[in-house]
């Protein structure tokens, strides 16, 4: 096997839930709850206190995004509907179903699959991985590497550098990368975040290509200290203490500094895959951000510098899928005709924790 491979994308597949929730699913009363909650998901910026003069020019293009948000009326931030899963389904189901759909789409049969990475925001177990549920469900080989990550939304990166190191190493041929969210069932109907999540699986068939397609650069950034804004577990306790768990606000405190920290590592990621790749800013054709936020595709990519790429945005009909987030964008574009074949592609998403991670590829599907 030539061990040049770059990894390249051969097909996408997308799984949504029949169950379609709107605005109206949340009452006035809850609505006007959030609106007069300043500790509001989007809007967790003390603002008065900052000297635009001091900032960055990626933290300035983030202030100005968030301070036009907070002057619009929509509550919901942008977001007008997402896919909750039935009470009998399991994120399983759905990535199962994302899967066929992709190898069905790539028009690769499932023997052919040397290895399958899944991401869960809600497992259907705590301590077995959906890779093996996923990996007896399409029968694949006893071979194949099975492994489940983390990473949250920056996930898809997360297993696209595992996956190219596996291919370009010469120790795999193809592989799926399965990404999932289950978010519907661990927020409550009164948490001001809940509107901004939805349910969903994407799949993405990965294998070799020529070094003058596929993925050209990745580059990755850790910055452990800012810890989480986001979390799931048990308020005041650790999540395996007595009580429910559920999705919450860790610290309000850090929101501001890991959007910052996020914007900024746009710019640089980017540009530093854009330089290892030997391409211009100008030679980029499709960028695909992050949804986590009504505003963070247009802000991140205004930071980098690439405005007249084209982009498409899933928030306002999806909300946020985490680590399915940038599979969807990619999935919509193709199927809109705004990402084709020779494509200049750059992306970019950040996770908890925290990581960032930026991508540059020659699109070939």
């Amino acid at each position: 096997m030539n061990v040049q491979n770059n990894l390249d994308i051969l097909g996408i597949g997308l799984y949504l839930p029949t169950e379609v929730r709107e605005n109206n699913w949340w009452s006035d009363d809850i609505v006007k709850k959030w609106a007069d909650d300043k500790r509001r998901f989007s809007s967790a910026f003390e603002l008065d206190a900052l000297d635009l003069e001091d900032l960055s020019p990626e933290a300035r293009i983030l202030i100005e995004a968030v301070n036009k948000l907070k002057r619009t009326t929509d509550t919901f931030e942008g977001s007008e509907k997402r896919y909750i899963m039935a009470a009998d389904e399991k994120t399983s189901d759905m990535e199962i179903a994302a899967a066929k759909d992709a190898l069905k789409n790539a028009d690769l049969s499932p023997n052919k699959i040397d290895f399958v990475i899944t991401q869960s925001t809600l497992p259907d177990i705590l301590y077995d991985a959906n890779a093996c549920i996923v990996h007896k469900a399409l029968n694949l080989r006893s071979s194949c590497f099975s492994q489940e990550v983390l990473g949250m939304c920056n996930a898809f990166m997360h297993q696209l550098f595992v996956a190219s190191s596996l291919i370009k190493s010469g120790l795999a041929k193809y592989g799926l990368l399965i990404q999932s969210s289950g978010m519907s069932r661990l927020l409550e109907r009164e948490h001001p975040s809940s509107p901004f999540f939805g349910d969903g699986a994407t799949a993405i068939v990965v294998g070799p290509t020529t070094p003058n397609q596929g993925v050209f650069s990745m580059k990755h950034n850790t910055h452990g200290g800012l810890g989480s804004y986001f979390t799931t577990g048990i308020p005041g306790k650790r999540w395996y203490d007595e009580g429910r768990i559920r999705t919450y606000v860790l610290s309000i405190a850090s929101g501001p500094l890991l959007n910052f920290q996020a914007v900024e590592q746009s710019k640089l990621l980017v540009e530093g895959a854009l330089l290892e790749a030997r391409l211009e800013k100008s030679e980029v054709q499709f960028y695909a951000g992050h949804q986590g936020m009504s505003w963070f595709r247009e802000v991140t990519q205004k930071a980098i510098g690439i405005e007249h790429a084209s982009s498409f945005d899933t928030f306002g009909m999806h909300a946020s899928l985490v680590g399915c987030n940038i599979p969807l964008v990619l999935y919509h574009a193709v199927q809109k005709k705004l990402l084709n074949k020779g494509d200049n592609v750059a992306a970019f998403s950040p996770g908890s924790g925290m990581t960032a991670s930026g991508m540059v590829m020659k699109w070939t599907i």
